[in-house]
């Protein structure tokens, strides 16, 4: 095998040298592990595929990398993911995602997901914490993955004793109306050091029961937190939710996209607040920056989020002029949707570009690392779309008891 050699303080480079493999085969395990320890985060999954006994070590739950800059978020376009029929077969197994040492948009495969083919088409519902969660099209199943270590469970909604799903979503009957997932609120709350995380799936269709559903992945069980706030009008979501602090946060409009809403659920509290954002416009995004929670207007606008016990409150903050006009859309007209989404020093600029083919579109990325000031434009994105674009944050997060498919009792609040 190869080994790393100091090249500064912030890197390493790869010496060509070759070690003695006896040498390494016949070291303890104590020791393997202070050496990888100190190994840079992209190098440690290059280590994965020495042997089954260096995986196991890095995806140990006492396996904790030495003090190093965390691997920073990266945009992602996700389409659908389709398990094949034929195991051959590649066609809807792969979402694009941003390699930032190249500079380039890369396949990423899903390969590992080992799906039946008979439960249809999957969508991206959430994204946290180095997982993703895909739903069923119709929101009776759910994925809870991890890319980087290939490890993933499928989750099921509970049922009633008729077996009809707990959840009451409306049919999606044209094109024109939301889908069963745009009706409810999805979300990821994962703990780095325990590895556990909690999936929630809330319901904010106007003649829902207005439920909500939350996963522990500790005690593999399913829970039925508080009502979501009931709404005058009926309400969808499609963008992503956002985790702090042991919270979630989502942005939801209204039918006739006027009156966007925040919505808060405090999973240990189980509790909810929500926030009429009646002078923000139709298209806002909310994205955490540093640890606060920015929300972003069409126009370029940016808020900082206040709270206090159950009150949220926004107060305006200056985006520099330049991130600005990145959002902006221009007069000529070729720019039908823009946003931005992000995470930690980390915010990405996106603009949906009409192109001269029939019903073309490309996405350009501007990516801006606040740590180091930096600008990065990216390679345009082809037949994309705003509404398909995520980030995440690659993560050695294990995924206790994967491949395993949950039909746990539901446990009702306070219970």
């Amino acid at each position: 095998m190869y080994f790393l050699r100091p090249r500064s303080k912030r890197g390493f480079v790869e010496d060509k040298r070759v070690l003695n493999s006896q040498l390494w085969s016949s070291l303890p395990d104590d020791l393997i592990e202070r050496v990888l320890i100190r190994v840079p985060f992209s190098a440690l999954l290059k280590c994965r595929t020495v042997c089954k006994r260096w995986n196991e070590l890095i995806l140990s739950r006492n396996f904790i990398p030495a003090d190093q800059d965390p691997p920073k978020c990266i945009p992602f376009h996700f389409t659908f993911y389709s398990p094949p029929e034929d195991p051959v077969s590649n066609e809807g197994r792969y979402f694009t995602a941003y390699d930032t040492r190249r500079n380039s948009w890369v396949d990423l495969s899903l390969s590992f997901l080992d799906l039946d083919p008979e439960m249809g088409n999957w969508e991206m519902a959430a994204s946290g914490g180095g997982l993703l969660c895909l739903a069923s099209m119709a929101c009776s199943r759910f994925v809870v993955c991890n890319p980087v270590t290939k490890k993933w469970r499928l989750l099921e909604i509970p049922c009633q004793q008729s077996d009809k799903p707990l959840l009451s979503l409306p049919p999606s009957d044209n094109e024109y109306h939301p889908r069963p997932l745009e009706h409810l609120l999805v979300g990821l709350v994962v703990c780095q050091d325990s590895g556990h995380y909690k999936l929630v799936v809330a319901e904010i269709y106007e003649f829902s029961q207005h439920s909500t559903f939350v996963y522990d992945s500790r005690t593999r069980v399913w829970r039925e937190g508080a009502k979501t706030p009931a709404l005058p009008n009926s309400c969808f979501s499609r963008k992503p939710g956002i985790s702090r602090n042991g919270a979630l946060y989502w942005i939801g409009d209204d039918e006739n996209w006027c009156c966007p809403r925040l919505f808060k659920y405090e999973v240990e509290n189980d509790s909810w607040t929500d926030l009429l954002l009646t002078t923000y416009g139709w298209d806002v995004r909310l994205l955490e920056h540093r640890n606060e929670l920015t929300l972003v207007t069409e126009d370029g606008q940016a808020c900082i989020l206040h709270e206090s016990g159950e009150k949220m409150c926004l107060k305006q903050k200056t985006l520099p002029k330049s991130l600005r006009e990145k959002l902006v859309r221009q007069p000529d007209g070729r720019v039908q949707n823009s946003s931005c989404l992000g995470a930690g020093d980390v915010i990405c600029f996106v603009r949906e570009v009409i192109t001269e083919r029939k019903y073309g579109t490309r996405l350009e990325f501007v990516v801006r690392d606040f740590s180091c000031g930096s600008s990065t434009a990216t390679p345009s994105l082809e037949h994309s779309y705003v509404l398909l674009c995520w980030i995440m944050e690659p993560s050695l997060t294990a995924i206790e008891g994967w491949k395993s498919l949950e039909f746990s009792a539901i446990r009702k609040a306070g219970g």
